[in-house]
């Protein structure tokens, strides 16, 4: 990033010499995250992508003949190879290298995935009694608002606790007033929103969550874990699911604690079954038998960046970190 916030991205050989660059031509000194990535094909096109979307083009045939593993510099990311200067002032989140050259809808794929990550709970939730409450810094469109001591998300954002709690007006609107368990939540009030929805999962439940409504495109429902207070779904070794999903689409599950599942039925401990557009990241899976994540008859979905494992104790078992059955 040059002095005016713009992103450029250059190669250089083994003189220190610039082939050439390309760049963004935005200032993006905005205290926002950017999904940024950069492909180069055989055929010597370079291509530099901001948020999905192509931004410049680089034609690379001045690197004919020239290996790019051959240069005594190791690869560094967040600062200039081999110097001491030249540090990025910023976050860097999620960097990835692939062995090959991804195609235009294979990068907007992963930033569509990774643009849910950011849900503007770092500005009304990590600093409860103080900063700012008026909006969040992720150009979600989601919107911040003190109640009482507490600054809390607004918007189409939705909230449930453990069953058996009694949590003010218990409508689902704030992590004050939260649905009561899995079984409370009104489905059809929360796909009535015209924009992205998100359902934090506060709290260890010990009930199945059945996905009872689907999102839309460009609209999902993402149901994900509240910060303060993390969602997990237990099992109870007397259950064959912790979720549940069919015929259901556009939904997202992220940061979920998931566990305590048993064996005996077909299904994973969270099963997904005749839908498409589901994504399932940042989960924390533990299964002490059967599968855990089971996708079945699933179109045009993803599994990222979840971790999964077994409960001690059930090395002598037949089990599935992840089952995939006519998937497209």
């Amino acid at each position: 990033m040059n002095a005016d916030g713009d992103l450029q991205i250059y190669l250089r050989n083994t003189e220190g010499n610039i082939f050439s660059k390309i760049h963004a031509s935005q200032d993006l000194r905005d205290d926002s995250w950017y999904h940024v990535a950069f492909v180069a094909d055989r055929d010597n096109n370079g291509t530099l992508y901001l948020d999905g979307n192509a931004v410049g083009e680089w034609d690379l045939s001045a690197l004919d003949g020239y290996n790019i593993s051959s240069p005594n510099r190791n690869l560094a990311i967040g600062r200039v190879s081999g110097s001491a200067s030249g540090h990025f002032s910023g976050s860097i989140d999620d960097a990835m290298i692939f062995r090959r050259a991804l195609s235009a809808a294979e990068i907007q794929a992963i930033y569509d995935a990774q643009k849910n990550f950011c849900t503007g709970i770092s500005t009304c939730s990590e600093y409860p009694d103080s900063g700012s409450c008026t909006s969040d810094s992720c150009n979600t469109g989601l919107s911040c608002e003190w109640e009482g001591n507490n600054c809390a998300l607004t918007g189409n954002v939705w909230y449930v606790r453990p069953d058996e709690g009694a949590y003010g007006t218990e409508d689902g609107s704030s992590y004050a007033n939260a649905w009561d368990g899995f079984s409370n939540i009104n489905w059809t009030t929360l796909a009535d929103d015209n924009d992205n929805t998100q359902l934090f999962v506060a709290g260890t439940h010990y009930e199945l969550l059945t996905i009872g409504q689907s999102g839309e495109s460009g609209q999902p429902i993402t149901i994900i874990s509240y910060p303060s207070d993390p969602g997990i779904i237990d099992g109870g070794l007397t259950r064959y699911e912790c979720i549940h999903s069919d015929y259901k689409s556009y939904i997202t599950i992220d940061g979920l604690t998931v566990q305590n599942a048993i064996a005996g039925a077909a299904k994973g401990t969270i099963f997904f079954a005749r839908g498409n557009n589901v994504i399932i990241q940042n989960c924390t899976v533990y299964i002490p038998a059967n599968k855990g994540i089971d996708f079945w008859q699933m179109d045009d979905s993803q599994i990222l960046n979840n971790y999964i494992d077994t409960l001690t104790g059930t090395s002598g078992a037949e089990l599935d970190c992840i089952h995939i059955h006519d998937v497209h």
